[in-house]
């Protein structure tokens, strides 16, 4: 991976990510509002040797930060990317179960 010039570590993002199941309420037009921390395994935030990067809408984007819906039911693919300090990006993948109990 990359190396930080300043403290010759690794520099490459570390963080995991866990596949999570949610079902909505029991409502017509329902949704359930997530947030990307839901995704760490183990509740274990992203880090790396060089720091994230200090622009918070650039650190970390969660591609699906809009509540899920009953349109949505089914299997669904959220991205995690963390950019840090000197640049390095690390993107992963999780997938989100939806069950609409309504229908």
């Amino acid at each position: 991976g990359f190396v930080d010039p300043a403290s010759v570590t690794p520099a490459t993002p570390q963080f995991e990510l866990q596949d999570i199941a949610y079902s909505l309420p029991n409502e017509p037009e329902a949704t359930i509002a997530t947030s990307v921390s839901h995704f760490y395994r183990g509740n274990v935030q992203p880090d790396s040797e060089c720091k994230l990067c200090s622009d918070p809408a650039k650190a970390i984007i969660f591609s699906h930060p809009q509540p899920f819906g009953c349109s949505e039911e089914g299997r669904n693919e959220i991205t995690v990317t963390v950019l840090n300090q000197i640049g390095v990006e690390v993107e992963k993948t999780a997938m989100v179960r939806i069950f609409d109990n309504f229908a």
